[in-house]
């Protein structure tokens, strides 16, 4: 439930300090020059967004050929729109494996920033046997509430699994690197 609670605050915040700018451009250039100054940073904001951020988020650590690689249940939603990211491990998948299928709230969490994922619950910095079975049907809870149901599983390789609502298909795939030495 703090999960939850965290990224309300944060959006919450964030958009406190966009109206606090907004109302602070029209105190200082008058309402109407504040308000066109807060429009053109707003119209800025929105093209950096779509032309810079968004391309690099959506392929966040990709190569062109990672992005366009086929991944296992691209076809569960037909027309979906696609993000790739993708992170160098230097370990082989049979070793990186059990840390996946233990991802999850409520489990070894997710890897990142402790204050907002997990209900303030650190990650876990080691393999936990009693979350090491992951099966189709199986939840990922991203949160108490919500979480994407395993479709399927292909040991050590991926984990493709849907939103609860139908809406969203996720895959974790593990890709040796061709340059990769063997063993990692």
């Amino acid at each position: 439930m703090r999960t939850r609670l965290m990224i309300m605050l944060i959006v919450t915040a964030v958009l406190a300090m966009a109206i606090g700018v907004a109302i602070a451009l029209m105190w200082w250039l008058g309402w109407v020059g504040g308000l066109a100054v807060t429009v053109a940073l707003v119209a800025a904001l929105v093209a950096l967004y779509i032309w810079v951020l968004k391309p690099w988020h959506m392929q966040w650590g990709a190569t062109t050929n990672e992005a366009q690689r086929p991944m296992p249940g691209d076809a569960l939603i037909s027309g979906a729109a696609q993000a790739t990211r993708v992170i160098t491990i230097h370990a082989a998948p049979e070793k990186v494996w059990p840390w996946l299928v233990q991802l999850g709230y409520g489990k070894a969490g997710w890897y990142s920033y402790d204050w907002i994922d997990n209900d303030f619950q650190p990650s876990s910095d080691r393999i936990l046997p009693e979350h090491q079975e992951l099966r189709p049907g199986d939840k990922i809870l991203m949160m108490p509430d919500m979480g994407f149901v395993v479709n399927q599983i292909d040991e050590p390789r991926s984990i493709v699994s849907v939103l609860e609502d139908g809406s969203t298909s996720w895959c974790l795939g593990l890709y040796p690197r061709n340059d990769s030495p063997p063993g990692w």
